[in-house]
């Protein structure tokens, strides 16, 4: 056991704490922050802003809130998947949703990055590992709404050999 992240900034009551455990390392995102131990709890990375993951990404959502962090260990391709839910809800209603692939099994190396636009905000977003894909589940609501309706629920399935190779559109 060690002492993983606290939150980067004191803006949030739920830190929606994420982690998860691959080979040679584990993984943790706080809401608006990550870091990158060894097994042995060596801070190897961090803390950082989850923005330092899309950096390279150009595109609106850089300049927006991130929320909903989601981190995947792929045990069957020794790949990282990160996700965030980013929003802009002060002057206009901007929902996206950011992905993530590490480009080699080590997580402190290069990523590649994807973002896609909602209609809806798309909450409490999940991941899981398939054999071919990744699967996203997300919530749907209206935030436009006086109360915010639930809109449905939204399945996507991204081929997990295109974000693997970095394909920049990706077959979903």
């Amino acid at each position: 056991n060690f002492e993983g992240l606290g939150p980067m900034d004191n803006t949030c009551t739920n830190p929606d704490t994420e982690g998860d455990v691959g080979l040679d390392h584990y993984m943790q995102m706080v809401k608006r922050s990550f870091a990158i131990w060894d097994k042995q709890g060596n801070l190897l990375y961090g803390p950082a802003n989850n923005k330092t993951l899309w950096s390279t990404l150009p595109g609106p959502w850089l300049d927006h809130w991130f929320t909903d962090p989601i981190v995947v260990y792929d045990h069957l391709t020794d790949r990282w998947l990160a996700s965030n839910m980013v929003y802009e809800i002060q002057t206009d209603y901007l929902f996206w949703e950011v992905i993530a692939v590490s480009a080699t099994p080590d997580p402190l190396g290069e990523w590649y990055c994807w973002a896609y636009e909602f209609e809806y905000m798309p909450d409490y977003p999940k991941f899981a590992v398939w054999n071919d894909e990744f699967v996203m589940t997300i919530n749907n609501f209206d935030v436009t709404a006086s109360v915010a309706p639930f809109m449905g629920a939204s399945i996507w399935s991204f081929n997990k050999q295109d974000l693997i190779d970095g394909v920049s559109e990706p077959d979903v």
